[in-house]
């Protein structure tokens, strides 16, 4: 009996957390990419639901409008920083391994790209024939919030 009362708590709990959790997560309507989970974790992330649901909406815009990218056989020579150098936030003995470009998938957030306040930043990654340029910090900002006010 003891132990059937102890799940019944058990579930309950966590159908109370989970319930808390989707009420912060609809009030907010910020829905956070994959790859935020990926770079901070989720314990991370569904704090900042709670708390900064705005820094995960950052976030999520981040992913999808601080770079764009340009092939490396244009007329004119690409130059910038071998991509190969840049390392893990994690762990910075490790170094950026990729070797195919996929939009979806590319996580600027898990590596230390030095993205500058003011000047366009580069990155040449030969493997997968294109160049990353970063847009300045300044300019990502700014972006982010002529698009949060345009959703009011």
């Amino acid at each position: 009996m003891k132990n059937s009362t102890r799940v019944l708590f058990v579930l309950i709990f966590f159908s109370f957390v989970l319930s808390a959790h989707c009420q912060s997560v609809i009030k907010s309507g910020v829905k956070p990419d994959a790859r935020l989970y990926e770079a901070f974790g989720k314990l991370y992330i569904d704090n900042l639901l709670k708390t900064d649901p705005a820094k995960v909406s950052f976030y999520n815009y981040y992913l999808e409008n601080s770079y764009y990218t340009a092939p490396l056989n244009l007329p004119k020579p690409v130059t910038g920083t071998n991509i190969h150098t840049v390392t893990l936030k994690s762990d910075n003995s490790k170094f950026f391994e990729g070797q195919v470009f996929d939009k979806k998938t590319f996580n600027p957030l898990n590596y230390d790209f030095k993205v500058d306040q003011s000047n366009f930043t580069t990155y040449i990654w030969q493997e997968a024939g294109i160049a990353i340029i970063f847009h300045p910090m300044n300019h990502i900002q700014a972006d982010y919030k002529n698009f949060i006010d345009s959703k009011k």
